[in-house]
């Protein structure tokens, strides 16, 4: 709440009572998101437009500090296959990312692979960062062939693609997600319900 401009946290104690806690932040930077989500609020008690976020309350060393969290809203995704399509293979033997480029018209370009066998050894933390190295290195392949949106507050989106088949009044998209069988006959093998779709568009 704000009272004579100074932002206030309710917070409640349950049986109808209440502690104000005063709001003490000040932007670090012009991209603060703290900008954006006071300006929110600014707008929200003009309007009586609400929104949802969440406070999150921590102690520490006496202080008791606040963590805000909301949804941002993003713009419609963007079908178009202007740039072409990446395709990933996350079982790809031996212990590795196949991705494979292919034009706007379907035909392969070119051939990558992101080695996994570092995911094999150490830690379960350094597994964890491992594995967010992995992740950024697909978006950074993605970013450099033009194939990531951004949103205005500077997130990373795929774009998802659609293709001409129609089932149940819904198109297939080319961004398919399947689990692949737990106990494989061969180290390659996929999933039948995916084979099943790849025969019936082909």
């Amino acid at each position: 709440m704000n009272l004579n401009n100074q932002w206030y946290l309710r917070i409640n104690l349950g049986n109808g009572k209440y502690v104000r806690a005063n709001v003490i932040r000040a932007a670090k930077r012009k991209t603060d998101k703290w900008i954006s989500f006071i300006s929110s609020l600014e707008h929200a008690e003009k309007t009586g437009e609400w929104f949802p976020y969440t406070v999150r309350l921590k102690l520490r060393n006496g202080k008791i500090y606040a963590q805000f969290s909301k949804e941002d809203k993003f713009p419609g995704v963007t079908i178009t296959k202007d740039n072409g399509v990446i395709g990933i293979d996350i079982n790809a033997y031996p212990f590795h990312l196949a991705i494979v480029h292919t034009a706007k018209d379907g035909n392969i370009e070119k051939y990558e692979r992101i080695s996994l066998d570092k995911l094999l050894e150490g830690s379960s933390e350094k597994r964890e960062y491992l594995s967010w190295q992995t992740v950024h290195q697909v978006v950074g392949i993605a970013k450099r062939e033009g194939l990531i949106e951004w949103s205005s507050s500077g997130n990373p989106r795929k774009i998802i693609y659609a293709d001409d088949i129609v089932q149940k009044g819904k198109k297939r998209q080319d961004v398919w997600e399947f689990k692949d069988p737990p106990y494989p006959i061969y180290p390659t093998e996929k999933n039948l319900e995916m084979m099943k779709v790849i025969i019936q568009a082909s």
